[in-house]
């Protein structure tokens, strides 16, 4: 089978893990939305705390699926869609990383700093939908070493990276 046919295997081996873990899990996603709610980081440009989120003038944050989880569902990095304008007043999409780690049975959420998707558009038309921006982010994190190419299978040491690229 070829990489890229088997890249919608293991999509749909990590969808169906996300929709079965929000079904156990009903306040998993309002945890994690309230961390986007209250996220904060320091913007050095104008030196002040700024929700990195804010910039949403079509709609948003959305959280988006799959999560992508450890094989314990104890670590998670979560897909954050925010849907901006750009230059020329042109819509623009980000996709923001949070990492999220159970601990004491309570989630906590932190900001993947300086790791962000951007996606344009062209003519004021999307150039993809919101499921192959996820589809295209999860490619480069298997190609970062989150899933081995071809294989239904999660690499735990994967959270433990500094750094995913």
């Amino acid at each position: 089978m070829e990489k890229e046919d088997f890249l919608f295997k293991q999509y749909a081996f990590l969808l169906e893990r996300s929709f079965k873990f929000d079904h156990a899990n009903p306040k998993f996603k309002y945890e994690a939305q309230a961390y986007i709610d209250s996220c904060l980081e320091y913007s050095k440009g104008i030196e002040k705390w700024v929700s990195p989120f804010a910039n949403n003038e079509r709609g948003g944050p959305t959280l988006l699926h799959p999560y992508l989880f450890d094989n314990q569902n104890t670590k998670v990095i979560l897909l954050v869609l925010i849907k901006g304008v750009g230059t020329q007043n042109k819509p623009i999409e980000n996709i923001r990383f949070v990492i999220g780690s159970k601990v004491d049975e309570k989630w906590k959420f932190e900001l993947r700093e300086g790791l962000v998707r951007s996606f344009a558009y062209e003519n004021k038309h999307p150039e993809i939908s919101e499921a192959e921006m996820s589809l295209r982010v999860i490619r480069n994190l298997i190609d970062w070493g989150y899933m081995p190419l071809k294989r239904l299978k999660i690499k735990d040491d994967f959270f433990e990276k500094k750094s995913w690229k």
